[in-house]
């Protein structure tokens, strides 16, 4: 039965409005992204143009590790909302319309509600991580994809961040293993919706609220003077600091832990309206 719920909810995740709204924004703000700065690059290799400088690749161009464009400070603000949007609601429509008693029926409340948290962290990561691995695609099709040479002040990856050797010998595996980081991330940020559900009402307060959580965050680490510590820095450049890192794998699971707790608590309920 549980597995049965999770193909369902899975199912129901990625063949909604929002998923699909989510990946055309996304894939158009990655098209952007090509025409006006990886194109620009690009075009230096046509011709006879010759570039003195160290050339250009797919680890200084790409959205992750754009370090001059606007685009990666763009896609880390609306990053929460992107992973919002997709399937984070869902809980908060199925009290409403009644759909939740009806899947109350054919199965127990435990299996539902982990089922629907699953669901909802999954459409989430994905959602965020698609546009990434399309940039990413476009940057290989039209820039080398040169070994990134230490040493030099053009990667935005560092020898002594977090995996930084592994970005400098192998930096393929540190781009997937960064965006598995972010996938789990985005997950997170939608569980707030989640945890949010009950206790609030109105749909797009639903929806907002990972981003509301983001900035508050990102005052509060501002305030106590540890800027890298915020999910925006964190999206942003594509590389976290090791007191980042810290406070990623420590500080973000207790927030998915809490989240999941105040969500399958609020959800054992039982009412039939919010």
């Amino acid at each position: 039965m549980f597995i049965r719920n999770i193909k369902e909810e899975l199912y129901r995740g990625f063949h909604n409005r929002g998923m699909y709204m989510a990946l055309v924004l996304g894939i158009f703000f990655i098209i952007c992204h090509f025409l006006f700065v990886i194109m620009k690059y690009a075009s230096s290799y046509i011709g006879v143009y010759i570039n003195i400088d160290y050339p250009s690749n797919v680890f200084t161009t790409t959205l992750m590790f754009d370090m001059e464009g606007v685009f990666p400070i763009y896609y880390a603000y609306i990053f929460p909302l992107f992973a919002a949007l997709p399937f984070a609601s869902s809980y908060y429509d199925e009290c409403k319309n009644g759909y939740r008693n009806q899947v109350l029926l054919r199965g127990g409340m435990g299996n539902y509600l982990c089922s629907k948290y699953i669901a909802v962290f999954v459409t989430a990561g994905v959602v965020v991580s698609i546009p990434l691995l399309f940039d990413l695609m476009l940057s290989m099709a039209c820039l080398p994809s040169l070994i990134p040479q230490n040493g030099l002040s053009i990667y935005a990856v560092a020898e002594q961040d977090w995996m930084g050797e592994l970005f400098y010998t192998h930096p393929f595996f540190y781009i997937f293993l960064y965006l598995f980081v972010l996938f789990c991330l985005a997950g997170i940020l939608a569980s707030i919706s989640l945890a949010v559900s009950a206790f609030l009402s109105g749909k797009y307060i639903v929806l907002f609220m990972p981003f509301i959580v983001s900035l508050i965050l990102e005052s509060i680490v501002t305030f106590i003077g540890k800027e890298k510590w915020s999910v925006f820095n964190i999206v942003f450049k594509g590389r976290m600091d090791i007191s980042s890192a810290r406070i990623v794998f420590l500080i973000w699971p207790i927030i998915a832990v809490i989240s999941f707790i105040l969500y399958y608590r609020a959800g054992g309920k039982k009412y039939d309206k919010l």
